[in-house]
Parts: structure tokens; sequence; C-alpha cells
């Protein structure tokens, strides 16, 4: 006995069959299932990328809260290899105080807007130090380079406190911050740079501390209480 030959769609429905029906149907999932794991790749990727970048997030949130911010302690690093009064070159500062070039060159320009430093070009080029660092505070420095001194939000300049505004009474534990800020912006008016670079007695290791060329204006550095800081 004979077979009859598979007409061309009898064929290939045989083709497709191979196996039994078990195998046809597995095949036909097999392309879903790879589309499947490579969205779940693509998925698990996506979501330790978003927690790897709001981690990074969390801890510029968390260097740029503290008090004395790395600029700040750039700027003294700067300041303390100026603090002879010679000329260097921002090579020269980086090099000895082990910092960054890409913030050395940042935190040079704010100082020298603010007068502390002088900063000369051409080939005979370099820093050196403007300021007699007597009279200037490591208050002054922090609001040279635009750090936040306040312990509460309700001590920084424009605050408004729903509390306050709906009670229309003073806040006591606002008046009790306000007495821990002020006494911390008096301590911090009472360093000057020179005492936090050479200590209390304000004898060098090495070298003699510049008094500055020409010292700057009386009065230059000193930044006024923001209003929000006030009695209720």
């Amino acid at each position: 006995m004979f077979l009859s030959p598979l007409r061309r769609g009898e064929e290939a429905d045989a083709s497709a069959n191979f196996g039994g029906p078990a195998a046809a149907k597995k095949r036909r999932r097999a392309p879903r299932k790879r589309r499947e794991k490579n969205l779940a790749l693509y998925l698990t990727k996506y979501i330790h990328n978003s927690i790897f970048i709001l981690f990074i997030k969390h801890l510029k949130i968390g260097m740029n809260s503290v008090l004395i911010t790395r600029e700040t302690d750039y700027a003294l690093r700067i300041l303390r290899a100026l603090a002879d009064g010679g000329r260097m070159t921002t090579e020269e500062i980086c090099r000895e105080e082990q910092l960054p070039r890409q913030f050395a060159y940042k935190i040079l320009k704010k100082l020298e807007q603010a007068g502390l430093v002088g900063i000369s070009r051409g080939a005979e080029g370099g820093c050196r130090l403007r300021a007699d660092l007597k009279r200037v505070s490591l208050y002054d420095l922090t609001s040279v380079m635009g750090g936040d001194r306040a312990v509460s939000a309700c001590m920084q300049a424009g605050y408004r406190c729903a509390r306050r505004e709906s009670s229309g009474t003073g806040c006591q534990v606002h008046l009790q911050l306000l007495e821990v800020q002020r006494a911390l912006d008096r301590e911090l008016r009472s360093r000057s740079l020179y005492r936090m670079l050479y200590g209390p007695g304000g004898e060098s290791a090495g070298k003699a501390p510049h008094t500055g060329e020409p010292p700057p204006p009386a009065g230059r550095f000193s930044i006024d209480v923001p209003d929000s800081r006030r009695n209720d």
C-alpha cells in the first residue's frame, strides 16, 4: 500500500507539527520567552541604574550639606600654599596640596573675585596671596565659597514657616535655634584664617605668613545675618 504524496499545504502543516503538537507549541512560545527574558534583563538593569543614580545624588546632597564644604576645605589648602607670599602656578599648588586641578581652577576664581588671591596671566604669571589672613575669618571664607551655615531651614533667608504664619505667634524652637545660630556665627567669626592655618600661637611650620598685598578694605568680607534670623 502506497501513501499518496502530500500537497504543499499539507507538507507545511506536517513540518510545523514535527515532533507532535507539544513540540510545535514549544517552538511557537520560544520567541515570546526570549522577548520576556530580554525585557526582564532590561528592567533589571534600568532599576539598578536608577538606584545608583539616586545614591549618587544623595551622596552629593550629603557632601554639600556639611558646614565646611569640600570647596572651603580646598580653599584653605590653596591659601596655605600661598601663605608665604610667593607666586605659584595652579599646577604647583595642586601638586603641593594634593588638589584635583578641575576644582582648583574654580576655587581660585572665587578667591580672586573676593580679593583674597591675585592671579596674573602670561609666562611669568601665577597666583599670589593678596589678603591679610589675620583679617579674614572662617565665616568670611564660607561666605565666599557659598556655603550654607544655617543650622536649620528656618534660619535661611526667605524661609516661610507655615505654623508661624497660621498661628501668628512666636516659636520657641525657632528662638532656641536662633541662639545656636548666633553662637555658631560668632565662633566662625572668631577664627581667622591665619589661626586656622597656624594655630592659636600663629607659628608656621616652615612658612612665614604673608600679610597681604594690598590689605583688603575694612568690612569687605563682613556678611550680614539674613533677616530671617530674627527674634519673633
